[in-house]
């Protein structure tokens, strides 16, 4: 069990962040089928329910999203049972009584109460809506007691009003959002998407004001000084999370124009209304996802002011320099307990190694060590960047520069058997325990979602691919990628040390979803506005194999 407690904890951040996005997608989709969708106009200007197509997929959304969520709390809260009784030695009768367990417990039942009402509701809708969206005040009761609004021990009160507010926001608008896209794709004629678009946008406005208002509350309350904003993992983490916002907000206001012009009467832009929106989804559930990170790290204003790193030492840290470009000898690049096994055979040695607590090595980094990771990191951006640029050329023309995904083959090759050299095959631990560790099953993840990358973007390029979904696989795997390294860490006895390389990886996971979601538009805009955006991706790659290439950890 020991050595699973880093998957589980890898885990509890994943499962966080699923319950949250869930969550949304159930706040939000009461509040679009009570608020939004009743009353639409109908191809002959009648007023009535919302057509049956439209509520039938809503409805289905809703339903699948709260059973969902009742599965994801319970995982959630086994992860961390798990965790807590693997580290403390309690049992589970003294766990039961925890406050993330009664919490998790109960937005379980809720959960599956509110999907038996949906499912209800098709005989008696709105009663049935109503006690559900009632209910859900009861989930986002559950989610605040597990935040660190209530882990405060003194003034409590406004960090616990602005947590619920900023939750309550952030379902309406981003979970509500898809339930906006099935409605537009399906209700019937140009009048009652105008209505449906109209009605959500005021509600978004007033979502994106409630959220920004509870979030810069937090964020003085949280952060503490603005020193604190680049000098702790924390600050670093709301400050990816404000970009990414910025991101978001940018889509918005496209959303509102284009709702603007279709009230005076212009609908030509309804279709563009419902890429920008994907886009939103997408970004918007990534921001939901950075903050379940942020619940995994301690609040910046809770440090102590020795733990902050300063201006100085990130310029330092972040200053150019020539890359590593070559690998450390094979014995430096193995940790001391490891070497015996490399040499010996001395499996005992291996098991000793793994057998730690997760989050604590059992000794420092060694300059090998640390070298092989800037010379993983230094190569992977080399490599990113040659993919950039001929990317860029590709753009410009140079039909033999087409060919650029297939330099993501050879990353995925070099990350297999150098990002964790340790195990086989050029290290004496076995490849499968690596699965029990989260900083190696992060990395074969990455390496997965790589070679699927590179085999279909490269068929996409060349002209080869048949299925028009293939060219998809691109942003998908750039938001999956983002997403992975907003949650991703490394353990290396030294907070200030993984702050610094905690910076570099929100930087990389910005720039990932900014390339995976202008690629996403570039698919499905109109002309116009996809030749902009095709330029927008590469510049991405090249700013992130940039990144990689000055990548240190010392």
């Amino acid at each position: 069990m020991i050595q699973l407690l880093d998957v589980f904890g890898f885990l509890s951040v994943i499962l966080r962040g699923l319950t949250l996005a869930l969550q949304s997608l159930v706040i939000g989709g009461l509040v679009f089928e009570l608020f939004i969708a009743r009353g639409v106009r109908g191809p002959h200007g009648d007023v009535g329910d919302q057509p049956a197509a439209a509520a039938r997929a809503g409805r289905r959304l809703l339903l699948g999203s709260a059973l969902c969520l009742a599965v994801a709390q319970a995982g959630y809260v086994a992860a961390d049972t798990a965790l807590l009784m693997a580290t403390t030695g309690l049992g589970l009768a003294a766990v039961a009584g925890a406050n993330f367990f009664v919490a998790g417990a109960a937005a379980a039942i809720l959960a599956l109460v509110i999907a038996a009402l949906v499912f209800k509701a098709g005989r008696q809708e709105r009663p049935a809506l109503a006690g559900a969206l009632l209910l859900s005040l009861g989930l986002l009761a559950a989610s605040v007691a597990t935040s660190h609004a209530a882990a405060r021990l003194e003034g409590r009160a406004l960090p616990l009003a602005l947590t619920s507010l900023h939750m309550a926001a952030t379902g309406c608008w981003i979970g509500g959002l898809p339930y906006l896209l099935l409605a537009l794709a399906r209700v019937p004629g140009a009048a009652a998407a105008r209505t449906v678009a109209s009605r959500f946008s005021r509600l978004a406005q007033g979502s994106v004001a409630a959220l920004l208002g509870a979030g810069i509350g937090l964020a003085v309350i949280y952060v503490g000084s603005p020193a604190a904003i680049l000098g702790t993992a924390y600050g670093a983490m709301v400050s990816a999370k404000a970009i990414l916002l910025a991101l978001l907000l940018g889509l918005g206001a496209l959303n509102y124009y284009v709702v603007r012009r279709a009230l005076a009467g212009d609908t030509s832009g309804l279709a563009s209304l419902r890429r920008f929106a994907e886009a939103e989804v997408g970004i918007g559930f990534t921001v939901i996802l950075a903050a379940a990170s942020l619940t995994s790290q301690p609040p910046a204003a809770d440090l102590a002011p020795r733990d902050l790193v300063s201006l100085p030492e990130i310029e330092a840290r972040m200053a150019p320099r020539l890359p590593r470009l070559a690998p450390p000898s094979a014995s430096d690049r193995l940790p001391l307990s490891l070497r015996g096994a490399a040499s010996g055979g001395d499996r005992h040695a291996v098991d000793t190694y793994l057998s730690y607590v997760p989050g604590q090595l059992v000794e420092p980094a060694t300059p090998g060590e640390i070298a092989l990771s800037e010379f993983n990191h230094n190569v992977s951006g080399l490599v990113v960047l040659i993919a950039g640029l001929l990317a860029v050329a590709a753009r410009a023309g140079w039909r033999w520069a087409r060919n650029w995904p297939l330099a993501f083959l050879a990353l995925a090759v070099f990350l297999f058997l150098l990002a964790d050299a340790e195990y086989w095959p050029l290290g004496p631990v076995p490849f499968w325990r690596g699965f029990l560790v989260a900083e190696a099953l992060q990395h074969r993840l990455a390496v997965l979602l790589i070679v699927a990358f590179a085999f279909y973007e490269r068929r996409v390029q060349t002209g080869s691919a048949v299925a028009p979904a293939t060219a998809l696989v691109f942003p998908f795997v750039c938001f999956l990628g983002g997403a992975l390294l907003l949650t991703h860490s490394h353990g290396l006895n030294n907070p200030k040390n993984e702050l610094l390389v905690e910076l570099s990886h929100a930087s990389i996971a910005i720039l990932g979803v900014a390339a995976g979601w202008s690629r996403w538009l570039e698919l499905r805009l109109p002309d116009g506005p996809r030749r902009a955006l095709s330029w927008v991706w590469p510049v991405c790659f090249v700013l992130v194999g940039a990144l990689l290439l000055d990548y240190r950890e010392s």
